[in-house]
């Protein structure tokens, strides 16, 4: 067990999508509009330890749809659609 990785109290509710990134930092996906009391749209990445990562920040106008589904006709738990347009900040850039 890692004792340095603590969310604190987390989201506010349920995150379907995870993936650890190269770096070590964690994209969160879900229903959730806010991590340990930051506002968040449904979309975080914390850094290794638990930690917002707060210099990702997709903003509010972003649009996030996560659910458990499928790709390919194969069974998938960690897809995530995020609408916009790249930006500076996030280097997001999603399909029209």
């Amino acid at each position: 067990m890692d004792t340095t990785f603590d969310i604190g109290t987390g989201t506010d509710y349920p995150v379907y999508c995870t993936a650890i990134q190269d770096d070590g930092k964690i994209p969160i996906a879900g229903e959730f509009t806010n991590y340990n009391g930051t506002p968040r749209n449904r979309i975080a990445r914390l850094d290794p330890d638990g930690d917002l990562d707060t210099t990702f920040d997709p903003g509010a106008e972003r649009t996030v749809r996560s659910s458990p589904s499928t790709f390919n006709r194969m069974e998938r738990s960690s897809l995530a659609e995020i609408s916009g347009v790249t930006t500076a900040s996030t280097g997001i850039r999603s399909p029209d």
